[in-house]
């Protein structure tokens, strides 16, 4: 009963939030223009009459890549889809990979009118939740509905982990509305386990990124780039960060000195630092042949491309010679590390990986990632891969093999998904 009590509290602070709510838009507008548009949906007011099976909610880019091979699976069920995020750069992939494929808008914040009206609107069958966007108001507001709640790729991770045990009451009761968690690792089994959650709804599945999904359309379009750059051996520094990007290109120009048949092509994590990271590219490469993406043309010799575009990464590792990961020189906590490894690309990363914890330890275990500490240990790694074709093509049989090892965690999902939806 005080549980309920507690959600009622919870609710009731939302709205007295909401004045700060919407200056965090307007403050975001101000930065970045698509913060300014689509507020409807953001507070359930977008009326669409539209209804589907599965709702996804898979927040940002990262969770929309991790979510990609079950959104194609459900389609492919012939299930309707609307996959919500609370970003712009999730919203332009899903968009970008879908189109009308699937239906996508901003999920509603967590205020009970905006999330009655949405649900009144869209009328799922099923809620999603990729990783770990849990949402009290959301959970409570399904739950009573009878909208079954799946936790898929569920982690908890090492910086997380205290504030959910200082705040275990709720979620234990949280934890009781859902159908089905389904973890990435036996850590975070053991996690939900001390949280409250009951074993009969923990699955052990793996992490949905070993399933991962290529896209024809955007590979053909690197491919003909990779085909004008045939004589070089591409370098991507992908998802980098503040501060990495300096070690990338210090990295590139020492190996340069080296190898005269190499180009760096550098794709920052986020759209708005792209002017930023391009003054930086050009201003430590003097006589070097520096472009952006949105204005290259296949006729022109490059030395260092700024991939200005968003959605363009995870097809780009397809015609990398090796790729380093970024988030991982800078402490952010990683990111994806196995896309590279889908299309048989040696991959590296720094040493702040705590987000892919799990991840690195297997990659590890089976010799399939090499971790770098600096930009110096990153240029001397790449060194190695770029003289040594047989410690290459070694890592890309690793990867090979792990990757076929781990490729069970969709089907494990999707049984979940198909025994409450039939």
């Amino acid at each position: 009963m005080w549980m309920r009590l507690v959600l009622k509290i919870y609710n009731a602070l939302w709205y007295l939030a909401l004045p700060g709510v919407m200056f965090f838009l307007w403050l975001k507008g101000r930065r970045l223009a698509v913060y300014r548009k689509r507020w409807r949906e953001r507070f359930g007011l977008e009326r669409t009459n539209h209804e589907v099976d599965v709702w996804i909610h898979a927040v940002s880019l990262g969770e929309v890549v991790a979510a990609t091979s079950m959104i194609q699976s459900c389609l492919e069920k012939g299930y309707r889809v609307l996959v919500t995020t609370m970003t712009p750069t999730g919203s332009e992939h899903v968009q970008r990979l879908w189109g009308e494929k699937v239906t996508h808008q901003y999920c509603p914040y967590d205020f009970s009118f905006a999330i009655q009206r949405f649900l009144s609107d869209r009328k799922p069958k099923i809620l999603i939740i990729f990783e770990t966007e849990l949402w009290p108001g959301i959970l409570s507001v399904c739950h009573a509905k009878n909208i079954p709640i799946l936790l898929v790729n569920a982690r908890i991770s090492d910086r997380s982990y205290p504030r959910y045990l200082r705040t275990r009451a709720l979620w234990k009761y949280l934890f009781g509305f859902f159908k089905g968690i389904y973890v990435q690792s036996e850590l975070d089994q053991k996690r939900f386990l001390s949280l409250g959650a009951h074993l009969n709804i923990l699955h052990l599945a793996g992490n949905l990124k070993f399933n991962h999904t290529p896209l024809p359309d955007k590979i053909q379009q690197w491919q003909r780039f990779l085909k004008r750059h045939s004589k070089k051996r591409l370098l991507v520094f992908g998802s980098t960060h503040p501060g990495e990007e300096a070690l990338c290109i210090e990295a590139f120009h020492r190996l340069s000195k080296e190898f005269d048949n190499v180009m760096a092509i550098i794709a920052p994590r986020h759209p708005e630092r792209f002017d930023a990271v391009f003054k930086l590219l050009k201003a430590q490469s003097p006589g070097a042949r520096v472009e952006r993406y949105s204005n290259v043309s296949l006729e022109q010799d490059i030395d260092i491309l700024l991939v200005d575009a968003m959605g363009e990464l995870s097809s780009l590792y397809s015609i990398a010679y090796c790729a380093f990961v970024g988030g991982s020189l800078v402490p952010i906590g990683g990111h994806n590390i196995l896309e590279p490894i889908a299309y048989q690309v040696p991959v590296l990363a720094g040493p702040y990986m705590q987000n892919q914890k799990d991840l690195v330890r297997i990659l590890t275990l089976h010799q399939a990632m090499i971790v770098v500490q600096s930009g110096q240990d990153l240029a001397e790694k790449m060194a190695g891969i770029l003289r040594n074709t047989n410690e290459r093509q070694q890592i890309i049989e690793n990867g090979k093999a792990m990757m076929k090892q781990y490729q069970n965690c969709l089907s494990i999902c999707m049984k979940g998904v198909n025994e409450e939806l039939n």
